[in-house]
């Protein structure tokens, strides 16, 4: 049996938590299927403008065009596949040309987030013509994913009913959040890193929070350094690719440091005290958490943030969703004695590499 993945998301030039856990979905495959498992990276084509712009309006973006679905067919013929792991309900419009033309084949869906509401709530945070018309391109192709997918696999249950209420139809199966171990990872990072950003170490005993500089972390980390940070004795570190835009306005808050992307978290995640995750908004899981699991730091986050990690106890990890519940339990979280064992545990159960792939194996049944 030869199983293709298929993905806008080319792992080896791409950053962030979705691309970090499309290369784990890839490796993880190939240890299941060896030689049997083929991939195919879709890439935007170039066109006229006005084409392209009306094209990713209607629901053909990330790489979807008539040209990738062409080449998508030949392959498949070609190399005799009989089953396809597509990884982002974002490639709809593929998935439902691909079930029209090939009906036997299993089509399987990740899902990495509910695309339609990750979209709308980025547009209710910046209105404008381009984020509506970003709503509806991710509306129309995901409703094809929902539609024309055998199996349609989530992160979470709850991202599972909300495409029920949305589109219909719910998950088939819930597929975890799962980060690989630090010392698992390649040493093939780009060489020309910041010194001195590799050598970035916090103060002792501080907070930390780290992700991307996008919608949701960028109001949570706002949010969170003009309210909480100012209340704390200990220094606050918001680190992300991206953050550094922003260092002088957070910055202005008391007790805020803000870095860009750093590449080596290890000495990051060492010294800090706690992490937090003050995300409001969003789908999907919060690799963050599953990241402060790994090091052996305990997380405190929004209701948010925690979806899909409701096994955790408080040791692990605690809800807060107002300014005065962060400030009570991370002084709470700096006054304890360390817990790593059971983080590293939870990890090691629910969200390692060895978790993903006795889940793929289910999916794949």
């Amino acid at each position: 049996m030869k199983l293709l993945y298929i993905t806008d998301v080319n792992p080896q030039y791409s950053i962030g938590g979705r691309a970090q856990l499309t290369k784990l979905h890839l490796e993880s495959l190939k240890y299941l299927y060896g030689d049997n498992l083929l991939s195919l990276f879709l890439k935007d084509t170039e066109t006229t403008k006005s084409v392209n712009y009306l094209l990713k309006t209607f629901g053909y973006i990330d790489g979807v065009c008539t040209k990738s679905i062409q080449d998508a067919f030949l392959f498949i013929k070609k190399n005799e596949i009989t089953k396809i792991f597509v990884n982002g309900s974002n490639l709809g419009f593929l998935i439902s040309a691909l079930k029209n033309n090939f009906p036997k084949i299993e089509i399987i869906c990740f899902f990495h987030n509910v695309e339609s509401k990750f979209f709308f709530d980025s547009f209710l945070s910046n209105k404008s013509f381009k984020s509506a018309a970003v709503v509806l391109s991710n509306y129309l192709a995901e409703r094809q994913s929902v539609k024309n997918s055998d199996k349609i696999v989530c992160l979470n249950s709850r991202d599972g009913d909300l495409l029920y209420k949305i589109y219909g139809r719910a998950s088939t199966n819930i597929l975890p959040m799962a980060i690989k171990l630090i010392i698992d990872e390649d040493e093939d990072e780009d060489e020309d890193e910041d010194e001195d950003e590799d050598n970035f170490e916090l103060e002792p005993g501080s907070v930390l929070f780290v992700g991307g500089a996008f919608y949701a972390n960028i109001a949570g980390a706002k949010w969170f350094s003009e309210n909480v940070s100012p209340r704390l004795t200990c220094k606050t570190y918001i680190i992300g690719n991206g953050f550094e835009v922003y260092a002088n306005q957070i910055e202005k808050n008391h007790n805020v440091i803000v870095k860009g992307r750093i590449k080596n978290l290890s000495c990051i995640y060492a010294s800090a005290g706690v992490v937090v995750a003050p995300i409001f908004h969003g789908s999907g899981m919060k690799t963050k958490v599953a990241e402060a699991l790994m090091y052996g730091k305990k997380t405190i986050g929004t209701s948010e943030a925690l979806v899909g990690y409701e096994n955790l106890t408080e040791n692990s990890a605690v809800a807060c969703n107002t300014s005065d519940d962060f400030v009570r339990e991370i002084n709470i979280a700096l006054s304890e004695t360390e817990q790593s064992n059971e983080m590293f545990k939870a990890f090691h159960e629910s969200y390692s590499q060895s978790a993903l792939i006795e889940g793929i194996k289910k999916v794949l049944e």
